[in-house]
């Protein structure tokens, strides 16, 4: 008889949980779900004991969004990770909310058919493995437990290990798991997964200018890199409505010119122009080329719905560019840190990247 088991993570609660963990961190960092995602099926699936993981799904309303920055600045933060999840052989499972129900209460529902079918398909499911950032799958645990299964549990927190560790056959903290507590003796602590029939390479991070825009683009914040005849025309009238032409430092406000600026380049005729001007305002702001009108001294982490001017240090766009151009780097730095990526970007791939040289479209 196979011995499969099951992958399930219910990614919204698990995201919310981890990015909070990551602020709430001495000193605060940005979680960065990619990252994470490379190392969380390669470490995970031991918990199977052995057995093979022929599922693994990620259950979330991909679309939803919250409120971030400036007045009209919606935040879609899921919707970046169906790619890198399938790119680590996860499945992303859109879950809709029903008129008038909770989103919460339909991924429930929905986690809940689905294990309950793979328990008693042909699929020969007799274990699974749940990642979630609270104990919201416990009672589905539970009942899959009662039926017979072997359960472990991923959670985050030490208020999810009270209340799941005594009711599943195995429980792993989250940062446990990553740091590879208790990983078998003569395995890769790299990115690879494993299922006792072999190992297999999973998205293995490399220094070139298409996994350096990747990395920018798939992590928290997202950072799109605007192809480069885009990027010089959005930052310089950037430039020109935050100088007024060149005559002074007006107060300026992030979401007017982001709808005006919109307006301007539809007109001109580029294509998904809000897209790439919000792209570049958010980077502009993101690297302090603006401060906060109302403060004394330099504040640049402000709310982007209170007036800012541009800063009185930058005296041409170039010098703007540039300071833009730092932040993405240093982005860049950090985030390929997180994947084992330690030092200093390679230098031709960062100028490959900003000169439009990827495997894709030209970027900047």
């Amino acid at each position: 008889m196979p011995r499969h088991a099951a992958l399930i993570i219910d990614l919204e609660s698990l995201f919310l949980a981890r990015e909070q963990a990551a602020a709430e961190a001495a000193p605060p960092t940005v979680w960065d779900p990619v990252a994470e995602f490379e190392a969380l099926v390669s470490r995970a699936v031991r918990l199977a004991e052995g057995r093979r993981v022929v599922v693994r799904r990620a259950y979330a309303n991909f679309n939803v969004w919250r409120r971030e920055s400036g007045d009209h600045y919606k935040d879609y933060y899921l919707q970046s990770l169906p790619k890198p999840l399938l790119e680590q052989g996860i499945e992303p499972v859109q879950v809709f909310r029903l008129p008038g129900g909770s989103a919460r209460s339909a991924i429930e529902a929905r986690l809940c058919a689905d294990c309950l079918e793979l328990a008693g398909g042909p699929e020969g499911v007799e274990a699974f493995v749940f990642v979630a950032g609270d104990a919201s799958p416990l009672p589905l645990a539970v009942e899959l437990r009662r039926r017979g299964a072997f359960v472990a549990f991923v959670g985050a927190g030490e208020a999810s290990a009270r209340v799941c560790a005594p009711w599943v056959d195995r429980y792993q903290e989250i940062d446990r798991l990553l740091d590879g507590a208790g990983e078998p003796s003569g395995r890769s602590r790299g990115v690879r997964g494993w299922e006792g029939n072999g190992e297999r390479e999973l998205g293995e991070p490399r220094h070139d200018a298409a996994y350096y825009r990747d990395v920018l683009r798939y992590g928290q914040p997202r950072l799109y890199v605007l192809p480069r005849d885009d990027w010089d025309e959005i930052s310089l009238r950037v430039w020109d409505v935050a100088t007024e032409g060149g005559r002074g430092r007006p107060r300026v406000l992030h979401g007017e010119m982001l709808e005006e600026l919109t307006l301007v380049f539809e007109q001109a005729g580029m294509e998904s122009a809000h897209g790439k001007v919000s792209s570049a305002l958010f980077q502009i702001f993101k690297a302090g080329c603006f401060l906060l009108a109302e403060a004394e001294g330099r504040v640049t982490d402000f709310h982007w719905s209170n007036d800012a001017i541009l800063d009185p240090g930058l005296e041409t766009v170039e010098q703007m560019r540039a300071r833009v151009r730092e932040y993405l780097t240093e982005t860049l730095r950090q985030r390929l840190e997180r994947r084992r990526l330690a030092g200093e970007p390679d230098p031709g791939a960062l100028e490959a990247l900003f000169a439009g040289r990827t495997e894709s479209r030209p970027a900047v």
